[in-house]
């Protein structure tokens, strides 16, 4: 009797361990990911607010972006933020992230950023989706609301 109690305790402990790690490596993973993201997601930020460059949110934007707003459209957001002034701060962080997989496009990630951003002549709240496909990080939604 001792023996199957033995061996389903051992499988017991075996599949206890093996979840663990599992959780583990999920863990560091999603970590590794909103490290990633946030880092793109302030780059990005300064690339696009110290000069209020729209070339720049245009490069980094993801086709999503591009086809759902006419022409000139992230090119007049960025035009009615230039009375902020250059951004001088970001503190930001990545509030979520969501992995999934498209028929379509195939597997995806989306991260949701959001920075509070000091500029020379206000501050402003910024809020950014972030979408990587294919290793390559871009911009799904990009809003910044002057307090």
């Amino acid at each position: 009797m001792k023996t199957p109690l033995a061996i389903i305790g051992a499988l017991a402990l075996l599949f206890c361990g093996g979840v663990g790690v599992l959780i583990f490596f999920g863990v560091r993973s999603a970590s590794n990911v909103m490290g990633e993201a946030q880092a793109y997601g302030d780059e990005s930020m300064r690339a696009v607010c110290t000069d209020w460059n729209a070339g720049e949110l245009e490069r980094r934007a993801a086709k999503e972006l591009i086809e759902q707003n006419p022409p000139g459209t992230l090119k007049s957001v960025v035009d009615r933020l230039t009375p902020l002034g250059k951004l001088k701060v970001v503190e930001s962080r990545v509030t979520g992230i969501e992995a999934k997989t498209s028929t379509d496009t195939g597997t995806f990630t989306i991260a949701k950023y959001s920075a509070v951003c000091e500029f020379e002549k206000g501050d402003a709240d910024a809020e950014l989706e972030l979408l990587k496909r294919d290793g390559e990080w871009r911009i799904l939604k990009f809003s910044v609301k002057q307090k």
